[in-house]
């Protein structure tokens, strides 16, 4: 697996060379999301990006929905080289959700040329279970990779130490790179359809994280009991979810 090359790295805009950012690079925070600039052949506000790259490093990202996960996250500021084929950035971002280790369903993410993005989702095995609208007519049919089970391959291996975790992979000339693994897809709180969710949750249980495997004590030891109580009652009477097939609504997930 390959990685973008990482050109500097530090927590003062201002000091990045100008060389750097010569080309075709990505500017973005360490410690949060969302928190980039793309920069192609050079052309950029240089005072606008250091003013906006300050205000990251000054911030502490999750805070809103408590995604406690940042909080001791370094703030610092990377440039790394743009994906690009065919001189244009790459257009496809393979994302893996993986709960127990397994790959629950894939979303690809292709951008068109007015950078929109459009999702595609595909089961474990690679079959196609949903389509945006308009596939066929005014958008291409997206189809995997033939190193599709290798990049599954890898995002498990990577997935392996969480009970769930969000792959993101690029594919580019028969090489897979690693782009990112997010803990909190939509910020924790769900997104896309009845489906999606249920395919998210059917292999994440919830008794093999670290809170249920390790001793707690006071009211997080009485809230583990209760919890783990609760989740045995609801694994007897689980219903087997369909994995194979999305329902409609599963466009609506964001990219």
């Amino acid at each position: 697996m390959n990685t973008a090359e990482v050109l500097w790295v530090g927590t003062d805009p201002e000091l990045i060379p100008d060389d750097v950012l010569s080309g075709n690079v990505v500017i973005k925070a360490n410690h949060g999301s969302r928190w980039n600039r793309l920069v192609h052949d050079g052309a950029i506000h240089r005072s606008e990006m250091c003013k906006e790259a300050s205000s990251w490093v000054k911030r502490t990202y999750g805070r809103a929905f408590s995604e406690w996960g940042y909080r001791s996250a370094a703030h610092c500021i990377l440039v790394e080289e743009m994906l690009c084929e065919n001189g244009k950035r790459v257009a496809t971002e393979y994302k893996f959700h993986v709960s127990g280790g397994k790959t629950a369903y894939v979303m690809v993410a292709w951008r068109d040329e007015r950078s929109e993005t459009h999702n595609y989702y595909f089961n474990r095995e690679g079959q196609l279970s949903q389509a945006p609208p308009g596939v066929g007519d005014s958008l291409p049919a997206v189809k995997l990779p033939p190193c599709f089970g290798r990049m599954r391959d890898i995002a498990e291996r990577l997935a392996k130490p969480f009970d769930y975790i969000r792959v993101d992979l690029y594919e580019l000339n028969g090489k897979v790179f690693f782009s990112e693994l997010t803990v909190y897809p939509l910020s924790g709180q769900g997104g896309g359809s009845p489906a999606l969710r249920a395919l998210r949750n059917a292999m994440w249980d919830l008794r093999q994280s670290w809170f249920l495997t390790t001793t707690q004590t006071g009211w997080r030891g009485i809230y583990q009991g209760a919890l783990r109580r609760w989740l045995n009652k609801q694994s007897k009477s689980a219903v087997p979810v369909n994995t194979e097939n999305l329902d409609s609504d599963s466009r609506r997930e964001p990219g």
